[in-house]
């Protein structure tokens, strides 16, 4: 009676740790990924993947943000700006500044850009290199990630 009652309370456990524990994971999901976009329809649209499929341009313009999501403002187009990795990001010393002008290098689909590079003041901050490979990720290049 005793294995018994152990076992059940062992089971009991692991299952609320499993439950808890996909709730954190979730939880710290939805707060690391700050900079993974909208679309309309509600979909996730990641950096790498507009840096996988997209070509490489350069576009001016002045920074905006809204809801903590940053955006360059170039004529009558706003563009979504995927910096990633906020620690890589903060790391680079870049102080982003609503209505400051811009120009940023980056791989472009629509309006979305996963930036390799912004300038401002003369001063250039990488986050991608030119092959679309982030900085801060190191020398795996995810050939190792499992989907």
């Amino acid at each position: 009676m005793n294995k018994r009652f152990v076992t059940v309370i062992s089971m009991l456990s692991i299952f609320t740790m499993g439950t808890i524990g996909s709730s954190l994971m979730a939880e710290n999901a939805t707060h690391h990924n700050a900079f993974n976009h909208s679309t309309t329809d509600g979909d996730k649209i990641r950096g790498r993947d507009i840096a996988n499929n997209a070509p490489l341009t350069t576009i001016s313009g002045v920074l905006e943000e809204k809801d903590a999501e940053w955006y360059l403002k170039s004529g009558s187009t706003t563009y979504s700006l995927h910096i990633g990795n906020h620690e890589y990001r903060d790391s680079t010393g870049i102080k982003l500044e609503p209505g400051k002008n811009a120009s940023v290098k980056g791989f472009t689909k629509n309006t979305d850009v996963a930036v390799a590079s912004i300038t401002m003041d003369n001063q250039e901050y990488r986050f991608r290199d030119d092959n679309g490979r982030p900085l801060w990720a190191g020398k795996g290049n995810r050939r190792n990630h499992v989907n």
